[in-house]
């Protein structure tokens, strides 16, 4: 992640016109350049498809917070002493901080949550 830091650095230095539109923030960039590097790839056979009790919980990660916040997956999964992810992105249907490390970590905590809350029911 240092690396892709520095080399967002780099970018902004030598474009500063296309960093202001493109990539205002770290995370734009760095999506900008996973859809670049991936281009229009398409997997050999289809992603299987999980069965579900029909309902599908989204969840949509923006720029949600004025000031950094401490990701909620790191706060949940890293033992205490270690270093949390800060972020200002989050989920907006649960509005908690997350940062793209760990966008994949909370939809599998949400959904798993949801699918214990079910068989309860």
């Amino acid at each position: 992640m240092a690396s892709a830091y520095k080399a967002y650095v780099i970018a902004k230095d030598m474009h500063p016109d296309i960093a202001r539109e493109k990539w205002p923030y770290f995370q734009d960039f760095i999506e900008n350049l996973s859809t670049e590097l991936i281009g229009n790839f398409r997997a050999k056979r289809e992603a299987p498809i999980a069965e579900s009790s029909g309902r599908i919980t989204l969840h949509d990660f923006k720029h949600l917070f004025e000031k950094n916040k401490v990701c909620r997956e790191c706060s949940l999964s890293l033992a205490s002493g270690q270093r949390k992810g800060v972020t200002k992105f989050g989920c907006v249907q649960c509005n908690v901080p997350v940062h793209l490390e760990c966008t994949s970590k909370h939809i599998m905590r949400m959904s798993s949550a949801v699918s214990v809350l079910e068989n309860e029911v």
